[in-house]
């Protein structure tokens, strides 16, 4: 063998000439064996998630020699396996491309990767009337960190427990979110509907659903029969009296103030102290009550009394709204799962996985 790689040596005017596999000998080598390789096809796209820990995958290795040939992925072989090398390649990949740089290849990575793979079949050609262009660096929204998707739950088969939650984490910005679109990983896509601001009175009307800084909209695939998309206020909790709701909404209604009730007597006053937050009065309440005692529990301990005493006040109103899409299978994977937040542009807002 050091014989034969003296005359390799000798041949290729390489120094030192001494037998041994190493410095220029190596580099000379790996030059004339990479060129000897025949055309490679061209490379295919991807068409799921890749993360960190699959071992031995032909799509991971795929994925390798596609970072390579731009520069990021430079260990000596292309071993299938996705560890910290081919995390770090996707990271660099990524911040390139100025989309989230979380080292894994999911949805919004994948279709950039597939991108760049069809702009390279189609440079080859030399077809430009057919050239798919890179997408531009405003992909990005102007959203991006002022709307976040902070809470993604999809692991169950009941569309009532898959769930979405997204917050406007600006100070001072309130934001329309309707007509923004969900995407998952198998490219289903779920918009924002419009809800109604003010529900269950005889003037509600639906509108887009605009968040207030520190606002949150709640998203849940599954039905909901009476309500399925409004704005919570401090009377909505007396809903739960007429329907279940999944997820639970708040019962804080506000309690009158018995100190404005003298009129109605010791006995009334203690029956309507008697009646929970949220609850429409019984006849165990009305028993033995005056008729002005028992009009003013009709017409006050009601959602629409409740409104009528403080639709103008200004708590009024809270930061959380509720959608429910109604759903009857699950949308979700159950075991990973990528979703993608979009603007009504299209652009890229935010991503959440499991």
């Amino acid at each position: 063998t050091r014989e034969a790689m003296i005359k390799f040596q000798t041949k290729e005017n390489i120094t030192p000439i001494n037998g041994s596999f190493t410095g220029n000998t190596r580099v000379r080598l790996n030059q004339l064996l990479e060129s000897a390789k025949p055309p490679s096809a061209p490379l295919t796209l991807f068409f799921r998630d890749l993360v960190f820990g699959i071992r031995a995958d032909p799509d991971v290795t795929r994925l390798q020699e596609f970072l390579r040939s731009k520069g990021f992925f430079t260990y000596p072989e292309s071993t299938g396996n996705y560890f910290t090398v081919t995390q770090n390649a996707v990271q660099l990949y990524q911040l390139d491309k100025k989309i989230p740089s979380h080292g894994s290849v999911n949805a919004l990575t994948r279709a950039y990767i597939n991108l760049d793979i069809l702009t390279g079949i189609l440079a080859e050609k030399k077809d430009d009337s057919t050239q798919v262009k890179p997408l531009p660096e405003t992909a990005t929204s102007t959203f991006y960190k002022k709307i976040d998707i902070s809470g993604f739950s999809g692991r169950s088969k009941d569309p009532l427990s898959e769930h979405i939650t997204i917050t406007n984490r600006t100070r001072d910005e309130s934001i329309p979110v309707t007509g923004w679109e969900f995407e998952t990983s198998l490219g289903t896509r779920l918009a924002i509907p419009t809800a109604y601001n003010l529900p269950g009175v005889l003037d509600a009307s639906l509108g887009p659903i605009t968040l207030p800084p520190g606002g949150r909209l709640s998203i849940t695939i599954g039905k909901q029969e009476k309500y399925p998309a409004f704005r919570e206020n401090i009377c909505t909790g007396y809903f739960t009296e007429q329907t279940k709701f999944t997820p639970s909404i708040s019962k804080q209604c506000p309690r009158p103030d018995t100190r404005d009730l003298l009129y109605l007597g010791d006995t009334c006053i203690a029956a309507i102290d008697k009646v929970s937050r949220c609850t429409i009065p019984t006849a165990t309440h009305f028993f033995a009550q005056t008729s002005e005692c028992s009009n003013y529990m009709i017409q006050h301990l009601t959602y629409a009394g409740c409104v009528r005493d403080n639709r103008n006040n200004a708590d009024f109103y809270e930061n959380q709204w509720y959608v429910w899409l109604s759903r009857d299978t699950e949308i979700f994977r159950n075991i990973h799962e990528t979703l993608i937040l979009r603007d009504v542009a299209g652009k890229f807002v935010d991503e959440r996985e499991y």
